[in-house]
């Protein structure tokens, strides 16, 4: 029987393409990086997703999903990491750190703060949360979504609007404080 780290593996290896495309538009349209390579970023989140105790994998959109989730958190703790190394801490064991933050830092991004707004989305709705990442940071389709999430495609661009909306209002709202 195959553990869900040799399931990784194959996927990994059927799929890597596709998660490399994410990292590098991921990298090019929210980032701008010259410093971070798509290369980096995946195999960060190749790691993340390894060290994961989890059940088997369903499928390999299952793994592109997870990707992006891992992706996106691993923006959140690089940014965390440096602003917690300008107070004398850090967050060890995190061989990309350095050259993800020096570039969020000097184009001025707020990964944390976006993270905040997310995870208030998260915290009321999880579901909304997944729909957000799988279209905003891994680019996937309403009917990719749905099947990752397991629900209608109608259902999806209904919650979708939803937390677009959402979302304007809550980054209006911290604008205007």
């Amino acid at each position: 029987m195959s553990t869900p780290k040799d399931q990784l593996d194959r996927y990994i290896d059927e799929i890597y393409d596709e998660i490399y495309s994410l990292a590098k538009s991921v990298l090019c349209k929210e980032f701008k990086s010259k410093t971070i390579t798509p290369t980096m970023l995946v195999s960060e989140t190749y790691i993340r997703l390894a060290k994961q105790e989890r059940k088997p994998w369903k499928d390999k959109r299952s793994v592109v999903a997870a990707a992006v989730r891992a992706m996106r958190r691993i923006l959140v703790d690089y940014a965390r990491y440096k602003k917690a190394s300008k107070r004398g801490k850090g967050i060890p064991d995190m061989p990309l750190v350095e050259e993800i933050l020096d570039y969020v830092e000097s184009n001025n991004l707020d990964v944390i703060h976006l993270n905040e707004i997310l995870e208030k989305l998260g915290r009321s709705d999880p579901r909304l949360l997944r729909i957000v990442e799988l279209k905003v940071f891994g680019g996937f389709s309403i009917s990719e979504i749905a099947e990752v999430v397991g629900i209608s495609p109608t259902t999806v661009k209904r919650e979708w609007a939803f937390a677009k909306a959402w979302l304007l209002k809550e980054l209006d709202g911290e604008r205007d404080e």
